[in-house]
């Protein structure tokens, strides 16, 4: 248990704050991953309100991903965006259709690309 008085919020926001671009953008798909991962178990559980809850979340944070391409600097922002899109779409099949395996392909997708976008975190931080 957190200590009384802790405020989560404050935390939660002085981290984005703080964080560079690619830290949020990395933050961005934890939250993604976790929100999805709780959407499918609500999905299991039949409760379409905490479904609907946590899709429409995963769904703003695909916006903000898709807002975060820059499409002037990084050249598969195109393709990514694209993918961005795909899975909007599922989310809204399985928020509507209660689709499981939708939201584990969501899931598998943004699991590869926030792989892929922590190894380039890593390889661009100071030795």
């Amino acid at each position: 248990m957190l200590a009384p008085g802790f405020d989560r919020v404050a935390v939660l926001r002085e981290m984005i704050e703080t964080a560079t671009p690619i830290e949020r953008v990395i933050l961005a798909y934890d939250h993604l991953d976790v929100a999805l991962e709780v959407a499918e178990q609500a999905i299991l559980d039949r409760d379409p309100p905490s479904v609907n809850r946590e899709l429409q979340r995963a769904q703003r944070l695909l916006a903000f991903l898709s807002v975060a391409l820059d499409h002037q600097r990084f050249e598969p922002a195109p393709l990514i965006d694209r993918l961005y899109l795909y899975c909007w779409r599922r989310l809204i099949e399985a928020n509507t259709q209660l689709d499981v395996e939708a939201v584990r392909e969501v899931r598998d997708h943004i699991s590869q690309l926030g792989a892929a976008w922590r190894q380039a975190a890593s390889a661009s931080a100071p030795a």
